[in-house]
């Protein structure tokens, strides 16, 4: 039997954690290159020498370049992730289609199975819907509504249908066909 359980790609601490240190570090370089620029206006404005502002201007260059550079980790970053969560996606949905398929078709078997069991305990077509609506857990009064007729018409139908199974009851008819299905549980 084909097992469905995978990892998916979900929020990695270490990832998250670095991602967050390195946007954290960009703007504290952004501020730094744009407090530095200001100073350097102030103090050109104001006279300083030209070694003093050079020295600040390669302060704002080197802080840009940093920047720049956690700007690329981060993007890079952010797309891997983006196309692992895009591949998770399309895992899960594999998955999941998978499972929908295998869980047609174990309900197709199972539905045709209690079919030719309504049908050896000669049901009529009226009777073998009232029984599958018992056995999916439908009261009197809903099954009167679904099928627009009166709850003492259900009663009776499936007072025939336990007659004819040679049952006591709505949960003697749904044991009787999960008995089989469910395995026995390991303890």
């Amino acid at each position: 039997m084909e097992e469905f359980n995978r990892t998916f790609v979900g929020l990695d601490e270490d990832v998250n954690d670095i991602q967050k240190e390195r946007l954290i570090g960009l703007l504290v370089l952004l501020i730094v290159a744009v407090l530095t620029t200001f100073d350097v206006i102030e103090d050109v404005l104001h006279g300083s020498t030209l070694f003093h502002a050079l020295f600040e201007s390669m302060v704002i260059f080197s802080s840009v370049i940093a920047s720049g550079y956690l700007w690329f980790k981060l993007s890079r970053s952010w797309k891997s992730r983006a196309a692992r969560l895009e591949r998770s996606l399309v895992l899960a949905h594999e998955d999941i289609k998978k499972w929908q398929e295998r869980a047609s078709m174990l309900s197709d078997g199972v539905t045709k199975a209690i079919e030719e069991q309504l049908e050896n305990w000669g049901l009529s077509e009226a009777e073998k819907d009232v029984a599958f609506l018992l056995i999916k857990g439908l009261s009197f009064k809903e099954l009167a509504l679904a099928r627009q007729t009166s709850e003492s018409t259900v009663r009776q139908q499936a007072a025939t249908i336990y007659k004819k199974a040679a049952i006591e009851g709505r949960v003697q008819l749904a044991a009787f066909f999960l008995e089989d299905l469910l395995a026995p549980r390991d303890k």
